[in-house]
């Protein structure tokens, strides 16, 4: 069975049926694969980087990959990609100072990496060789960010209030014509009582002395009052 096309010339073009739809998928497929986003997973941590070829003459820069169980380096120019098995790692080192990351390999062989930038800047490498130290030690996943707590701040306790103040006592007032119950409700109990000697005419006077004034009674009301300076 066949499969007949006209062009626009009028021209008559025949194709396998068979053959024409496979190759019809096929250009479908393939436009349906190129325009998939790259799909990164989910347990695994990328660094944009350069590899070195030689002591650093030729850098092929492309996209690290980490997981618990390989390495792998993409490169740009699909040459020098790379791919290593984290079991055959033997250990990882880097160098701050020339930016550089060695992954020395059991057989004894050694890659070259270095983190950059977007821009082909070269970045810090603390963060590849921590991502690579965790997946030798079977860790999945990039490294968790530890939460930042704040420091805590060490303050005074803080003293407690002063104790209030009581308020001066309102002066008692003592006048003319007062019993001795309002007296003594205000004053207290005197601290000595005068009364007069019986052979005196005015036997109804009684005398009251506090430390500060005497209140005398005549026929049992105030009758003076008089302040004392007493030591």
């Amino acid at each position: 069975m066949t499969m007949q096309l006209e062009d626009r010339a009028g021209r008559t073009m025949k194709f396998g049926s068979t053959l024409g739809m496979l190759g019809l998928s096929w250009l479908a497929l393939l436009g349906f694969v190129k325009s998939l986003p790259a799909q990164t997973p989910a347990d695994a941590w990328q660094f944009e980087g350069m590899m070195s070829q030689g002591l650093f003459d030729r850098l092929s820069p492309g996209l690290l990959t980490i997981t618990a169980a390989t390495v792998t380096f993409s490169a740009d120019d699909d040459k020098h990609s790379l791919e290593v098995p984290i079991r055959n790692i033997a250990d990882v080192k880097g160098h701050t100072k020339l930016k550089s990351v060695t992954i020395r390999l059991k057989n004894g062989k050694t890659e070259i990496f270095m983190v950059c930038h977007k821009d082909r800047n070269l970045a810090p490498v603390e963060p590849l060789v921590e991502a690579l130290t965790a997946a030798m030690t079977g860790q999945p996943g990039p490294l968790p960010i530890p939460a930042i707590t704040p420091p805590k701040r060490n303050f005074a306790p803080i003293p407690p209030p002063p104790a209030p103040v009581d308020a001066p006592a309102a002066p008692v007032s003592i006048v003319a014509g007062q019993t001795p119950d309002q007296v003594k409700a205000a004053l207290g109990q005197p601290d000595r009582i005068d009364l007069p000697p019986s052979s005196a005419k005015a036997s109804n006077q009684v005398i009251w002395s506090y430390k500060s004034l005497t209140v005398t009674f005549v026929d049992g009301k105030v009758a003076v009052v008089k302040r004392e300076n007493r030591p």
